[in-house]
């Protein structure tokens, strides 16, 4: 099931084949951070079919039907919850829930599948987090985001995580990332003076509002790694762009620095004037440093 991923993912595939596989130890709840990973949800669809197949006494011809039904999400004891319209609801939760009060069609595992996890809004947080807290026997979760900040940290405590791989958008170029490096130093060593340098970013990086939210995405994917460079759990070579100057951000400032892009953007989705909006956003930034 999770072969075809060692090369790619290889730190996903022996963390699970070692808890898992090796240990036979099965968590309630999984957390998988997919770290702009382009093919990050069939990898967890794989996983889905590994827990699957690990746990239950399939035959070959009925590993070949879980697998098939499970792509076609056709499978009795596989749900799938992806947000309906912007978010994930608490109604889709709770009807989750009445299915688990039936009785398992194949009297074995049954796993629920939470994709875009950061979707959840208030109401579905505090239902999702009621669900963590009240695991029932053979009954498994796996929720999906782009990276843990995305997610409360109340919900991530309940989970085992699980993070992907790094890999950059193909389209970043040497011009694109020397001009983050340079608004992040310009951060770092100016604090509150931020917005004195306007200008010097202004046409590189937030020209108009789809190039903003295109750097936003950079921008995350940069601290992001840092913070993980920061944390031993990668490496020089687990990415295309360095620099060494960067790691002057403490893991607190990356932290809040990351989770203030994400509080800035959903501000930006609406209809705002985006140079009030970059005034906004270099005063913000500039209260997140030490």
């Amino acid at each position: 099931m999770l072969e075809e991923w060692q090369q790619r993912q290889p730190r996903f595939c022996e963390e699970v084949q070692t808890m898992i596989g090796k240990n036979k130890k099965l968590s309630h709840a999984y957390f998988i951070e997919t770290n702009g990973y382009e093919k990050g949800m069939e990898l967890v669809i794989s996983f889905v079919k590994y827990l699957f197949s690990q746990f239950s006494s399939f035959n070959q011809s009925e590993q070949e039907k879980m697998s098939f039904q499970i792509d076609k999400e056709t499978y009795p004891d596989f749900y799938l919850i992806k947000p309906d319209g912007s978010f994930i609801k608490k109604e889709q939760l709770l009807n989750l829930q009445d299915r688990f009060k039936t009785k398992s069609l194949t009297n074995g595992l049954r796993i629920y599948l939470v994709a875009q996890a950061d979707k959840l809004n208030v109401a579905s947080s505090n239902t999702m987090l009621k669900f963590l807290e009240e695991p029932e026997e053979n009954i498994v979760g796996i929720l999906v985001a782009n990276n843990r900040y995305q997610v409360l940290p109340t919900i991530l405590s309940r989970c085992q995580i699980f993070s992907l791989r790094y890999e950059f958008s193909p389209v970043w170029n040497e011009e694109k990332y020397r001009n983050l490096e340079t608004f992040l130093q310009v951060l770092k060593h100016h604090k509150k003076g931020l917005i004195a340098y306007e200008n010097e970013f202004v046409d590189k990086l937030f020209s108009s509002k789809e190039e903003t939210l295109e750097t936003f995405y950079d921008l995350r994917q940069l601290l992001i790694l840092l913070l993980e460079r920061k944390n031993g759990k990668v490496t020089k070579e687990d990415v295309i762009h360095y620099n060494e100057c960067l790691l002057g951000f403490q893991t607190k400032e990356l932290t809040k620095l990351i989770q203030s892009l994400y509080e800035l953007e959903k501000d930006l989705t609406y209809n705002v004037n985006l140079k009030i909006w970059l005034t906004k956003f270099y005063l913000k930034l500039g209260e997140v440093i030490l």
